[in-house]
């Protein structure tokens, strides 16, 4: 999602200092990416045969989006282009989450559309997805949810190495889809 951000909000002011750390967002996804593909590839024989061939798609799309993104960030395109194919690859992935009752999906689904509602001030539009505002309102919405989930037992972090682990990576997820599937 940073890649997106950086791609898609070229112009603003507080996106600059990003510009110059894209290489490092490159770098940090290919990894991301490499991890799934590992993930998957570890665990195949123990995941049913379904939620494989989704997970697979998924991971296409995924791949596809970082692959326009790569080359950024003199990209011209920007919203128009990427930000669609980042929705598509959201609602993917939260229809497989939903379909193969993925552990704490629903928990923290809701968790996230009640913190995003709120973070929306009543009669405001979201912002655009992929725009340093939204950036900034998904920073707000995931303290948010840190702060939120510590008071349910489903979603609570007890140790760093649950943090280290990527236990919130589910809700991390569902934050910057709630904010992708606002403008659409």
């Amino acid at each position: 999602m940073r890649l997106l951000y950086v791609a898609c909000g070229l112009e603003q002011q507080g996106n600059r200092s990003n510009l110059e750390r894209y290489p490092e967002f490159v770098s940090l996804c290919e990894r991301h990416i490499a991890d799934l593909d590992t993930q998957a590839d570890r665990f195949h024989a123990m995941l049913d045969l379904a939620f494989m061939i989704d997970l697979r798609r998924s991971e296409q799309g995924l791949k596809h989006l970082f692959g326009q993104l790569r080359d950024g960030p003199n990209l011209r395109f920007g919203a128009q282009r990427f930000v669609p194919m980042a929705v598509e690859i959201a609602r993917s992935l939260r229809a497989l989450c939903h379909a193969h009752d993925v552990e704490d999906f629903e928990a923290a689904s809701t968790l996230v559309d009640q913190i995003g509602r709120s973070a929306i001030r009543t009669g405001e539009r979201p912002p655009a997805a992929g725009t340093w505002n939204a950036f900034i309102i998904r920073l707000q919405m995931q303290t948010e949810f840190l702060e939120q989930s510590q008071r349910y037992d489903d979603l609570r972090i007890f140790t760093i190495a649950d943090d280290y682990a990527m236990r919130y990576a589910l809700a991390y997820f569902l934050i910057d889809a709630w904010l992708l599937e606002q403008r659409t």
